[in-house]
């Protein structure tokens, strides 16, 4: 097996993004230097698009993952928030409505 067949092997997991980083840099390494492994990944490449019907999928690193968890809980956050000031105003004006109603009541009686 040569070194050839072992980077085409690698190749796909390098364009899924599922490479190690090592693995990641001896691809890269090696279609700088070899005209035929370079065809190759760009056949593949070309193939792959044109099966999935879209360009290569970003897989997000472990950083960018928690990132993407931090930014949607500080919008659960505010929108729990939000969605609790709407209440209590709610309940507030209620309140105040009822009590304007009693009020209005107690002077009719008299």
């Amino acid at each position: 097996m040569s070194y050839c067949d072992i980077i085409r092997d690698l190749a796909a997991l390098y364009q899924d993004g599922t490479a190690s980083e090592s693995s990641c840099t001896a691809v890269r390494q090696h279609l700088r230097h070899c005209p035929q492994c370079r065809q190759y990944y760009r056949i593949c490449a070309l193939k792959e698009t044109k099966q999935r019907g879209f360009g290569k999928i970003n897989i997000p690193k472990q950083g960018e993952i928690m990132g993407n968890y931090e930014a949607l809980a500080k919008r659960i956050k505010r929108r729990r928030m939000l969605t609790t000031a709407v209440c209590a105003a709610y309940v507030w004006v209620s309140v105040a409505a009822f009590s304007v109603l009693l009020f209005v009541r107690s002077r009719n009686r008299r």
